[in-house]
């Protein structure tokens, strides 16, 4: 999205809290693939973001709340993808639909 992070995020990148596990939220998104992206808790804060906890792959890794990089790694094939996030585990999963 260009590293929009206002309050008139599109939101086709809000997240989706799972009806079974309150920590647990997911999203479909189209990666052009490549790239790299961010795990933010509030629009508009560049503060209160995620940190992909370094050994984490394009598919799955830990990360915690902290106010740094690194960012998550997109796969390297563009396509649309279903990314998990697990806020108690601290475990996130990116998976091709």
């Amino acid at each position: 999205n260009g590293w929009n992070n206002s309050t008139s995020l599109d939101p086709i990148y809000k997240f989706t809290h799972s009806a079974t596990d309150e920590f647990v939220f997911t999203l479909n998104v189209n990666f052009p693939g490549g790239g790299i992206y961010k795990l933010i808790q509030e629009l508009g804060n560049w503060g209160s973001q995620f940190h992909m906890i370094n050994g984490g792959s394009a598919s799955f890794g830990e990360f915690v709340q902290q106010d740094a990089d690194p960012a998550f790694p997109e796969p390297s094939t563009g396509g649309n993808y279903k990314v998990t996030v697990n806020f108690a585990a601290g475990y996130y999963w990116v998976n091709p639909q």
